[in-house]
Order: structure tokens, then C-alpha cells, then sequence
């Protein structure tokens, strides 16, 4: 008995350790981007789809929580069982929104103006000091990333609009709307590495894009795995939560790969990369990095 609660005491020890790693992997790109007063070489189409991946995450955690309409449907639905959505998921949900938005005012602001930053200045061959020099505006997103968030935004609208309006032809709810959202996230998840990627591999180069933040995504998410396995297999006894839902475990799976990916091209394949000196969009970084002279040695983030 004392050592299954030790066991118990030990999984919430998780639980919490990995919320955390979680919460904190989204600093590193901040103070990175400010202080290089740039935000080149950080894939803007992974920070458009962020926000929009984590907004429907705190839509969807808040509503379980404040909404007694969703969690009357929910048990309607599933046998008179509550919801497994803790404050814990919601306060983290919009922790995870904000520091995204703020990533992506960075893309914004870094990326505007007409001169460039001391660190730029530098990268173009300069003494680091000439604020004078030309810049191109914001960089415009991929065609993928425009079309799936014009083609998210739409269908989470007409959700929306089918779940909430008095009368309409589809019998939906509010909680097909909010269940709809997590899928929005899982799709997010599934796609919003492949920019960064591509842009790393197009730039051979990682510089402008902070591995620290991955670094404790992946050891949060091997640390949450760790946990579901250490819940089902030991203290429950109960392989359910593992199996029941193959979907969401392969996306974690999936996530932990790309963490790993993008470990290897910093740590292995562009250790000792170059930058590159040209800004437009990701792809016409990529497409510009090797007619680029001047360049800088790889700075870790």
C-alpha cells in the first residue's frame, strides 16, 4: 500500500515537472529573438500556426471548466462521467497562447521598419554598428500555411455557427464545436514543425532558432509518456488509456520525432553551418543561402 502511494505521489511529481519543462520551452525563442533584435532564421509560418493551435486549446480546456452546458452534453454523452480537463491544462493552455503571441508580435515588430538591427548590420558584412541599411518588410507565409489557416479559420467558423445557432440543417452542439477545436490543435501539432524544418534544411543552418525550447519539449514529452506508461501499466493496471486512443499517442510520438529532427539538424547536420543574409520568406531564405558572400558562424540557441 505505502509503495503504490509512493507510486501515485511520484506520477503527479511528473505530472507537474513536465507542465513546467512545457510551459518553460517557450522563453528561449523570446529572449532569443530579442536579443538578436531579429527574428531570422525562426520559421514565421510555425508562429502563425502556434497561436492558432493554442487558442483552440484554451477555448476548448476553458470551456469544459466554465461552461455548464458543454459538461452536461459531455456526460450525457459519455455515461454520466466528468471530464478529465483540470485548471492545471487550462492556466497551461493560456500561458503556452500568450508567450505564442508574443513570439509572433516579435515576428512582426523585428521584421518591419526600414533599417536593420546592429546584429544584422553584422551578418551583411558590416562593423555592427550602421542602422541605416535596407530591410525588407515582413516576410509573407508559405502557400501551405496560408491555405490551412485561411482553410482552419473558416471551418472553425462554420462549426461555430452550426453548433451555436438556434436553427440550422446539421444536428450539432456546443460540445461538437469545442470537441472540434481539440482536432484543430492536433492538426496544428501534426503540421507546424515541417516549416521550421524545411527552413533549416533550405538554409543549412539552425542560427536564429533557439534548440533550447525543443530541448524541453521533448524532455517534457518523453517525461509525459513516462507517465501515461507508469499510470496504465502499474498503479491502474488498466492498458485502456494507452490503447483506447492510438491517435493522440501517435501524435506524441510523432511530436517527440520531430523534436528529434530538428535535434539533429543543430547538433549534427549544420553544427558547423553558416548564415545566411537574406530575409523575404522562409523559402526565399532558403532559396537565397547559398548566393549569400559574408557569412556568420553558427550561433546556438
Amino acid at each position: 500500500m505505502f509503495e503504490m502511494s509512493a507510486l501515485v505521489l511520484f506520477s503527479q511529481a511528473i505530472g507537474w515537472v513536465y507542465t513546467l519543462l512545457w510551459s518553460l520551452s517557450f522563453y528561449p525563442q523570446i529572449f532569443l529573438n530579442y536579443s538578436r533584435g531579429s527574428v531570422k532564421g525562426f520559421s514565421q509560418d510555425f508562429a502563425h500556426l502556434n497561436v492558432l493551435g493554442f487558442l483552440c486549446y484554451t477555448i476548448y480546456n476553458a470551456s469544459f471548466l466554465l461552461s455548464r452546458e458543454i459538461q452536461h452534453e459531455y456526460r450525457e454523452r459519455h455515461g454520466g462521467r466528468e471530464n478529465v480537463v483540470r485548471w492545471n491544462d487550462a492556466i497551461f493552455a493560456a500561458h503556452a497562447f500568450t508567450l505564442a503571441s508574443i513570439q509572433l508580435g516579435q515576428s512582426y515588430w523585428y521584421s518591419s521598419g526600414n533599417t536593420v538591427t546592429a546584429s544584422e548590420s553584422e551578418d551583411l558584412g558590416g562593423n555592427g554598428r550602421s542602422n541605416f541599411l535596407p530591410r525588407r518588410p515582413y516576410r509573407r507565409l508559405s502557400g501551405f500555411t496560408t491555405l490551412s489557416l485561411i482553410s482552419l479559420l473558416v471551418a472553425i467558423f462554420l462549426s461555430f455557427l452550426f453548433s451555436f445557432l438556434p436553427s440550422h440543417p446539421f444536428s450539432l452542439q456546443p460540445l461538437d464545436f469545442v470537441n472540434f477545436l481539440s482536432y484543430v490543435k492536433l492538426y496544428v501539432t501534426l503540421v507546424k514543425y515541417f516549416p521550421q524544418l524545411t527552413l533549416n534544411w533550405k538554409r543549412k543552418s539552425t542560427r536564429g532558432f533557439s534548440i533550447s525550447n525543443i530541448l524541453l519539449d521533448f524532455t517534457g514529452g518523453v517525461l509525459s509518456l513516462g507517465q501515461l506508461l507508469l499510470d496504465a501499466g502499474i498503479i491502474n493496471k488498466d492498458w485502456s488509456a494507452v490503447t483506447g486512443d492510438f491517435g493522440k499517442l501517435g501524435l506524441s510520438f510523432l511530436s517527440l520525432t520531430f523534436d528529434v529532427a530538428l535535434m539533429t539538424q543543430h547538433y549534427v547536420l549544420y553544427r558547423d553551418a553558416r548564415d545566411e543574409v537574406v530575409e523575404g520568406t522562409d523559402e526565399e531564405d532558403g532559396r537565397e543561402a547559398g548566393r549569400s558572400g559574408e557569412r556568420q558562424p553558427l550561433l546556438r540557441g
